[in-house]
């Protein structure tokens, strides 16, 4: 029984490392994430600005024209 003791404790401690390396990868992926929604934040952003602009200078074309 004492060895069964020893190789339970030993499995217990085995899944507890494996248990906080699957934390830290979860956590990284959860900060890539975060970065990666701040960035589309952001390139959505200069997106619709530049829609906007392409509008405005259309308009404008299309008032030149007239």
């Amino acid at each position: 029984t004492c060895n069964e003791t020893e190789i339970i404790n030993d499995k217990l401690k085995q899944t507890e490392r494996e248990l906080a390396d699957i934390r830290k990868e979860a956590n990284n992926y959860q900060n890539m994430l975060q970065q990666s929604q701040t960035q589309y934040a952001t390139l959505e952003r200069k997106y619709s600005k530049v829609k906007k602009i392409l509008r405005d200078f259309q308009q404008r074309d299309r008032d030149m024209v007239r």
